[in-house]
């Protein structure tokens, strides 16, 4: 299925996500300081803030994806559903292209950490530090990300209330059949529907907290503590660990997966012992 391509896409976003800022702050802490020179930081930041825009580019096509499967069956939701099939590699390359090309201008203001007296138009990350020359840049840089990111996170939110709309409608179609007939099992499509919700839903929340914060640093004037940081990039941590959360938790595929994998190893176990 296409929505899976999409999920895989997804969870290789957020891996990332977890690697380029979740390990290097725990390297950074132990004490590995020297690791992150200017070179490194400028290639982490960059991974990082590309992986971002995979992450919340990919929920959003996913969602549409998932919409247009769901529709009825009507001409003009037809032709979408078969524009998508067809061009979706299309469209992920372009995804991949297109946020590359709009994060190449963060590695300029990217250095390793060291020792400053003015941090008044810097992001301290802890292991590397995000300085602009001045406030225009930094209002710049930041409500233009900040633009990008509320584009996508209106789509997604359209797209899966018109979900949850179909869904309502499915259920109130389906509510006259016999009380053994409705405790069958949910289609495939109804299960992918709700893990595209919940992604959607646990995103945008974290999206308002982490809007919030970001904008906060934004209009200060004056040197932003380091730990109001370290809350923004938590709240990014949180969606790419809740992500394989939620598609274990609705995706029967993956689960059965698990679970035969967990037997697998079970049987391995013994034959050893």
């Amino acid at each position: 299925m296409k929505a899976e391509v999409i999920l895989s896409h997804l969870a290789g976003a957020n891996l990332l996500i977890c690697l380029t800022q979740g390990v290097p702050y725990c390297l950074y802490a132990v004490g590995l300081r020297g690791l992150f020179t200017d070179v490194m930081c400028k290639i982490l930041i960059f991974i990082f803030r590309a992986a971002r825009g995979f992450a919340i580019m990919f929920t959003c096509l996913l969602s549409c994806f998932q919409c247009i499967t769901i529709a009825q069956n009507t001409e003009r939701w037809l032709r979408m559903k078969s524009f998508m099939q067809k061009y979706m590699t299309l469209l992920l390359v372009a995804i991949y292209v297109l946020i590359m090309i709009n994060c190449t201008n963060l590695p300029m203001f990217t250095v390793g950490a060291r020792n400053l007296t003015n941090l008044k138009y810097t992001f301290n990350l802890g292991y590397c530090l995000i300085i602009y020359p001045d406030q225009l840049t930094t209002q710049g840089v930041g409500f233009g990300m900040f633009s990008r990111d509320l584009l996508f996170v209106i789509t997604m939110t359209a797209a899966s209330g018109y979900i949850l709309l179909l869904l309502h409608r499915h259920r109130k179609q389906v509510s006259t059949i016999r009380a053994s007939q409705q405790n069958t099992e949910r289609n495939a499509e109804t299960q992918a529907s709700q893990t595209v919700v919940t992604l959607v839903i646990v995103y945008t929340t974290l999206f308002g907290l982490d809007c919030l914060i970001w904008c906060y640093q934004l209009v200060m004037t004056t040197e932003v503590h380091p730990l109001v940081s370290n809350v923004r990039y938590y709240l990014n941590m949180c969606y790419s660990s809740a992500v394989p959360i939620v598609i274990v938790v609705f995706n029967r595929k993956v689960r059965n997966r698990l679970r035969c994998a967990a037997i697998t190893h079970d049987k391995y176990l013994k034959q050893l012992s």
